[in-house]
C-alpha cells in the first residue's frame, strides 16, 4: 500500500479499519477511506478482508494480533541451526523453550526475597514471587489474601495514616507584615568548584611564530 499510496493519513485509516472487530465498525471505517481518496478504497477492497480485518477473522484461531512480531521473534532465535537437519532444528526449539519456561530466580517466601531483587526494592512480588505464591495455592498451602506479601507501604491503612495530620492554614505572603530589618545581607561567599584543569594558553609570540613543514625526498 505505501508503494501505491503515500502518507499518514492512509495508514491511519487501513489500521482502523484493520483493528475494528465489528463489521459495522469495518464498514464505518471504509466509508471514511472511501470519502477521502475513492481509488486508495477500491484498492483495498480487492483484498480479502478475511487477511487483515479483525472483523472479519474467524475466531478459531483465537489470535487477535495483526502482526507477526512474536513469529519472527522465535524465528531469528534459529539463526544458528536454520541450515541445519529438522533434527537439529527440533531439538534447538525443545531446548529453548525449556530455558525459557524454568525459573532462573530463588525465591524465599518467609524472608519475602527473590533472586531478581524485584520484590525487595518495590515490596510488591516478582512474577517468580507470584509463580511461588500460585504453586502453594495448588498444593493446599494456605497463602492468605494478595495483600499478605506487599508491603505495609501500599495498604489502604498506612494512606490513611500518612494523610491523618493537618496543616494548618495561613495567609500567602502579600499578608506578611513587613519588617524593617537592621541586618546586612551579603552574597555568600563563592568557592570555585573542582573542574578539570585549564589548557595552557599560549602566548603572541608563539601565536606569531608560523608553523613548518618538512618534506622528505
Amino acid at each position: 500500500m505505501k508503494s501505491h499510496f503515500k502518507g499518514g493519513v492512509y495508514k491511519d485509516m487501513l489500521w482502523k479499519a484493520a483493528r475494528a472487530t465489528t463489521v459495522v465498525e469495518f464498514n464505518k471505517e471504509m466509508d471514511h477511506l472511501k470519502y477521502y481518496n475513492s481509488a486508495t478504497y477500491d484498492w483495498l477492497m480487492k483484498i480479502p478482508a478475511e487477511q487483515w480485518s479483525r472483523s472479519h477473522f474467524s475466531g478459531k484461531a483465537q489470535y487477535g494480533l495483526l502482526l507477526h512480531n512474536i513469529c519472527e521473534v522465535f524465528y531469528r532465535q534459529l539463526n544458528d541451526v536454520r541450515d541445519g537437519t529438522i533434527i537439529t532444528c527440533l531439538e534447538y526449539i525443545r531446548e529453548y523453550l525449556m530455558k525459557r519456561i524454568v525459573d532462573q530466580c530463588v525465591v524465599n517466601m518467609d524472608s519475602k526475597e527473590c533472586g531478581c531483587r524485584k520484590w525487595e526494592l518495590t515490596g510488591i512480588p516478582c512474577k517468580h514471587a507470584v509463580a511461588a505464591i500460585n504453586y502453594m495455592n495448588e498444593n493446599g498451602r494456605g497463602v492468605g489474601i494478595p495483600e499478605q506479601w506487599v508491603h505495609a507501604a501500599y495498604r489502604l491503612e498506612t494512606w490513611a495514616c500518612i494523610y491523618s495530620f493537618k496543616i494548618n492554614g495561613y495567609c500567602g505572603r502579600d499578608f506578611w507584615p513587613i519588617i524593617e530589618s537592621t541586618s546586612v545581607i551579603i552574597p555568600p561567599i563563592h568557592k570555585p568548584q573542582v573542574d578539570r584543569p585549564t589548557k595552557k594558553k599560549k602566548s603572541v609570540d608563539e601565536l606569531a611564530i608560523p608553523s613548518c613543514s618538512c618534506v622528505m625526498h
